[in-house]
């Protein structure tokens, strides 16, 4: 006989009345033991612990009511909600900005928990997707997976009993010619029948692949996507009795699988996956292997089974699997590559989402509390009528939950919006790649659980709070006499709501400052030819395309291209201007250089690598040296040509012809590799030429390199063309080039350089829109804040500013007097706000006339907010005296 588990038997024990905790714990261990024995001791234990979760907390709400009986009905009626509508329609200023900025928290809150859980906690949108997992070989020595999982994937899926429907495929990009003879590349995944079995997804016309189909001397078959069939075949059914070309095999297509489903990741074109029946351990090709768990199997279940295979082919095969582990994961987090540190720190956005929100709700209940501060006789009249202090902040809540109501609906209606922006962004940050398919703009049920709890939340905070602090000492103030001879007073958390919310609507609108001049920045970096006559695409290798025959293939398109009218020059470069160069920390002979920036030891440069006619195809004549021959390519880099920015920030002006470098450190971002390390060999630099967009200032990398390119060391470069007549014809011009070339080279991004600039100011302008909107709703809420504050010292010192004026004071005095702590709080909000914002701006220098910008827009909020003291000021200055003390 099996115990159940032990601290939620006591959970029980200790909630349940006595009068009935035998009857209940008995049950519940009678039908512990019965599960135990008909579905499993982890299903059993997990319905024992859910069933005493819900009895303890139905019995504790019980004790709670029975405790709180005739002290505070937390009960509202629909009386209260009634006339919470009506003080809201009362004050239509007040509601309106209550409940804008409540549903700008929530779509914030909301739409951030929905993407940050889209990274760290993916699931599949499959039915029963959260069973599919990845299995995996982890190679513990080499610190990688191993992906030659050919004999391994034929074992597991004859032996296994904890997982089913096996299956196994690899990605690629192959070229898919078109009915007009045009060529485009599209994600292909070589799958095995069985991924379709497991993914429960029918086609929506025509059949999935079969077995049969990766039977040697099998036809060429292929299963396409809707969008695909859409967007590249007109959505015609014909197609599943046509023969299309894929790379360049003709290939028959046999069905349609439905919109979004791109399995295993991004692929929209599915083929048979042709496996080798016996094969040795460790060869083969590189493979991904999922699965589905069967019913009642659990991951600690499955990886226990896997385990065992893995000491198994440790002892048969300890050569190549005695360092190996077996795992297995969810599917969809198995495809996350993000670190440790790297998940905690994006989940750490959730808590500066969660103080933003909280301090935008802070405001809101600001705003309450001071319009209840103006219904004080009317709290005291119903208090002496013997209205309780439960009864008062019932109602207050009631008034708030009437006000996040709306607010919670269309704060979820903007996070649905917000998240599909943030997609779309996060995609064109990744230079356009297509993101898995579970990367969907759909509201997950747990985010809009989350935004309804934040309303609620909202509402907590926004009645519940202000109504304790309206209602304290309710029995004293029945007793004081006078206008504003007493009553209430801002306490020092509201203070500090203040002075935050002009602390963050400082702090968003300089951020913003920042990131767009960064952008504008690069938009104005003149490269010396008009960008929108630079037309560029990208030319990448197909796996089944030779490096020589590749190379070959990519100078015809370049030669061809160069051949046509109004063309004035085509070049080819693993980058090119005003894309994001690769970065290198590199070293100087001893001919003398400029200091060292930080505390490396180099100097970091952009480096490119380009063909002998990039210089000409961008006006680059040299300024000093020469540029590269023919003789300067094929073999290991000897010679390089710098930029201006090269010779003033690194060799600090010196005569650069003649000196040397090194290549240290790669820092990142693609491209052809040189040679690194201190014994990598030394590279003459041979010329100069102006800057051409590597990067722009004051970022040190603007100081640039140039190597020979060497086209068939490297898989993906790009083509560029100075066009002086039609760029659109130049455009189609291209494409029907490359097919004609060769069809497994890839062309895609065929754009003008303009076009891609735009494309990446996209992400920039997201990011904008975000800090508007929140820098809107925070500068709306701090001058509401400031108003009611200061409308409040007013009415609550009326005696006080009609006795000084009775005795003399003047009235600008009277008012300066007024207006001292508003002045106070704006004065240390802007001055935080901008400690705040040089803090997240870093330690790069600004051109001064962004510093002056910055420096007019501070006097500018400091004037705004000025303003929305003018009105209760001016109030202060209209007080008459007779009629102030004619009040006492």
């Amino acid at each position: 006989m099996r115990r159940p588990p032990r601290r939620f038997e006591a959970l029980l024990n200790h909630c349940l009345p006595a009068d009935v905790r035998d009857d209940v714990t008995g049950d519940l261990d009678e039908r512990y033991q019965r599960e135990v024995m008909s579905r499993g001791i982890r299903a059993a234990r997990w319905r024992y612990r859910r069933t005493a979760l819900a009895f303890s907390a139905r019995f504790v709400i019980e004790r709670l009511r029975e405790r709180t009986a005739g002290r505070i009905n937390p009960g509202l009626s629909l009386f209260d909600l009634r006339l919470g509508v009506r003080m809201l329609v009362r004050y239509p200023v007040l509601t309106l900005i209550g409940t804008a900025s409540l549903a700008v928290a929530i779509a914030l809150g909301a739409a951030v928990f929905a993407f940050i859980s889209l990274l760290l906690w993916p699931t599949l949108p499959l039915p029963q997707g959260d069973r599919v997992v990845s299995v995996r070989l982890m190679d513990v020595a080499a610190n990688r997976y191993e992906s030659r999982l050919t004999a391994d994937f034929l074992a597991w899926r004859s032996a296994a009993t904890s997982l089913t429907d096996f299956g196994a495929g690899r990605g690629f990009v192959h070229n898919l010619t078109r009915g007009d003879g045009s060529i485009e590349p599209v994600n292909v995944a070589e799958v095995t029948a069985s991924m379709f079995t497991m993914a429960r997804v029918t086609p929506i016309a025509g059949r999935a692949l079969l077995d049969a189909d990766a039977a040697p001397g099998a036809a060429p078959v292929m299963v396409i996507g809707e969008r695909l069939w859409r967007s590249r075949f007109g959505g015609d059914p014909a197609i599943l009795r046509q023969s299309v070309t894929l790379a360049d095999t003709p290939t028959a297509v046999v069905g349609i699988m439905p919109e979004g489903f791109r399995f295993p990741s991004v692929y929209e074109v599915w083929v048979p996956l042709r496996l080798e029946a016996t094969v040795a351990p460790r060869t083969g090709p590189s493979l991904s292997v999922w699965a589905r768990m069967r019913r009642g199997v659990s991951l600690p279940q499955a990886a226990a089974e896997f385990e065992v295979f893995r000491a198994a082919a440790a002892a048969e095969w300890p050569a190549t699997d005695a360092h190996l582990r077996a795992e297995i994961e969810p599917f969809a987090q198995s495809s996350s590559t993000l670190q440790p540190a790297k998940r905690m720190l994006i989940g750490s956005i959730n808590v500066a989402v969660a103080v933003l929100v909280f301090l935008i709700t802070g405001n809101v209940a600001l705003l309450m509390f001071a319009r209840a501060a103006t219904r004080e006789s009317e709290i005291l009249v119903r208090t002496a009528l013997g209205a309780s202090r439960g009864r008062l902040i019932r109602q207050f809540f009631a008034e708030a939950l009437v006000l996040s109501a709306p607010a919670a609906v269309a704060g979820l209606a903007l996070a649905r919006t917000g998240l599909e922006w943030g997609i779309q962004a996060y995609a064109l940050s990744g230079d356009g790649r297509p993101l898995p398919f579970w990367y969907t703009p759909r509201l997950p049920p747990l985010s809009i659980a989350y935004g309804c709890g934040l309303a609620l939340f909202a509402a907590v905070v926004t009645g519940v709070l202000p109504a304790l602090k309206v209602t304290r000492g309710l029995a004293s103030r029945l007793r004081e006499t006078g206008a504003g001879g007493g009553g209430l007073r801002f306490g020092g958390v509201w203070t500090a709501l203040i002075v935050a919310q002009i602390a963050v609507t400082v702090t968003f609108p300089v951020v913003m400052v920042y990131v767009k001049g960064d952008g504008l920045q690069k938009e104005a970096t003149d490269i010396g030819v008009p960008r929108g006559r630079v037309l560029s695409a990208a030319l990448a290798r197909d796996v089944a395309l030779p490096p020589a025959r590749y190379a070959a293939a990519v100078r015809h398109v370049r030669d061809g291209l160069a051949a046509l009218p109004g063309v004035e020059g085509a070049a080819i470069a693993d980058r090119l201007p005003l894309m994001g160069h690769t970065h290198y920390l590199v070293g100087i002979d001893a001919g003398g250089a400029a200091p060292m920036e930080g505390e490396y030891d180099g100097y970091w440069i952009s480096s490119a690598a380009v063909t002998r006619d990039f210089f000409a195809t961008f006006d680059a004549a040299p300024l000093a040296g020469r540029l590269f021959t023919g003789a300067d390519y094929g073999g290991t880099p000897r010679v390089a040509v710098v930029n201006q920015s090269f010779v003033s920030r690194v060799l600090g002006g010196r005569n650069p012809l003649g000196r040397h470098l090194q290549y240290h450190y790669d820092g990142g971002g693609g491209g052809q590799a040189p040679p690194m390390g201190t014994r990598a060999p030394w590279i003459e630099i041979v010329g100069v030429v102006r800057d051409l967009g590597m990067a722009y200032e004051p970022d040190p990398k603007v100081a640039g390199v140039y190597l020979p390119l060497d086209l068939p060391s490297i898989g993906s470069v790009y083509l560029a063309a100075r066009i002086s007549g039609d760029i659109s014809a130049s455009t189609q011009a291209l494409r029907q080039i490359a097919a004609r070339t060769d069809p497994l080279l890839h062309v895609a991004s065929v754009q003008s350089l303009e076009a891609m600039t735009a494309a990446g100011s996209r992400v920039t302008d997201f990011w904008l829109h975000v800090l508007i909107a929140v820098s809107v709703s925070a500068l709306v809420l701090a001058l509401s804040g400031i108003y009611a504050v200061t409308s409040f010292a007013v009415s609550r010192r009326t005696r006080e500013i009609g006795i000084r004026i009775a005795l003399g004071s003047s009235r600008a005095r009277v008012a300066g007097t007024i207006l001292r702590g508003a002045l106070i709080r704006m004065s240390i909000g802007i001055v935080l706000g901008w400690m705040l914002a040089i803090l997240l701006g870093g330690n790069a220098p600004r051109p001064p006339i962004q510093i002056a910008a910055l420096l007019g827009y501070l006097a500018v909020m400091f004037v705004v907010c000025l303003l929305a003291c003018l009105v209760p000021a001016r109030r202060a200055m209209t007080v008459d005296p007779i009629q102030a003390l004619r009040a006492e």
